[in-house]
C-alpha cells in the first residue's frame, strides 16, 4: 500500500475489484482491467501417500467436496465483483489483445509442463476448463 501511497507503483496485478475495494485500494487505483490478467484458483492440496492409501468412493467424496467447494467460492467471489466493479474505471481489453495474452500465458505454461507430469495435468484440465467456458460464451 505504501508504495502505491507515495507513487513508487502505480499499479497492481493479481487482485480482484472485491479485494481492492475490501482494503482500500479505490481511493488511490481508480482503474480497473477486465477482464483481470490473474488466474482465480483454489487450492485444495493432500498429502499423496495418504490420498493413495484411501478407498476410490472417499477419493470420489472428497474430490466432489473440493470442486462444490471452488465452485461455491467461484460463485461467491463473482457476485462480490458485481457490487465492487460499478466504482471503477473500467478497461477492457480488446478481443485481439486477449488472444495475444492466452496465447503468451499458454506458452509459458507449455513450457513449465513439460517439467512435470502434474504441471502437464494441470495444464491438461485448466485447457479443458477453458473451452468449456469458451464454449459456454463465457468471456474471460
Amino acid at each position: 500500500m505504501v508504495g502505491l501511497q507515495t507513487g513508487v507503483l502505480d499499479g497492481m496485478l493479481n487482485v480482484s475489484a472485491t479485494e481492492a475495494g475490501q482494503i482500500g485500494l479505490l481511493e488511490i487505483l481508480p482503474y480497473y482491467l477486465s477482464p483481470p490478467i490473474a488466474v482465480w484458483v483454489s487450492h485444495s492440496i493432500i498429502n499423496r501417500d495418504l490420498w493413495n492409501s484411501l478407498p476410490s468412493d472417499l477419493q470420489t467424496i472428497i474430490e466432489m467436496s473440493f470442486e462444490a467447494m471452488t465452485k461455491k467460492l467461484l460463485v461467491s467471489y463473482e457476485a462480490s465483483e458485481v457490487y465492487w466493479r460499478p466504482q471503477y474505471q473500467i478497461s477492457v481489453l480488446s478481443d485481439e489483445d486477449l488472444v495475444r495474452l492466452k496465447a503468451s500465458q499458454l506458452e509459458y505454461y507449455e513450457e513449465f509442463a513439460q517439467t512435470c507430469p502434474e504441471a502437464a495435468e494441470i495444464l491438461r484440465i485448466v485447457r479443458e476448463y477453458q473451452a468449456e467456458r469458451e464454449a459456454a460464451g463465457i468471456r474471460d
